[in-house]
């Protein structure tokens, strides 16, 4: 068993490639910085399937896990982004994965926001 993880804002940059779960996974979480920017979940859900594409294991569950703090907003406008995210989503689950999308914030979730998350979850 192995993970990968990958910090978005307006990009998105591997912080660790396919590595055993014997490695602490919470240190891995704990060297990402926050870069400011704008939110990218098409870019984190390309750059993680990516990374589940280019490993070798095929008795492996790809299993994406996006944790994000707002709706996407890169690239351009919301409505852009959403549909690059919703596409994105759609690969990555064509490909085998299954996608989990958490949102962390202090403040409560609206319709569209549900409805969005629930578009990109593999479960629906």
């Amino acid at each position: 068993q192995s993970y990968s993880s990958v910090g978005f804002a307006t990009n998105a940059s591997f912080v660790s490639n396919l590595v055993p779960l014997s490695v602490d996974a919470f240190s891995s979480l704990d060297s990402l910085a926050y870069s400011g920017g704008r939110t990218n979940h098409a870019a984190a859900i390309s750059s993680c399937q990516q990374t589940l594409s280019n490993a070798n294991a095929t008795e492996r569950k790809n299993m994406i896990i996006l944790i994000t703090d707002g709706n996407p907003t890169e690239p351009d406008e919301e409505t852009t982004a959403i549909n690059d995210a919703i596409a994105a989503a759609i690969q990555a689950k064509e490909a085998g994965s299954i996608l989990i999308p958490v949102m962390l914030t202090t403040t409560s979730i609206d319709n569209n926001t549900t409805d969005y998350m629930n578009e990109i979850s593999s479960e629906g």
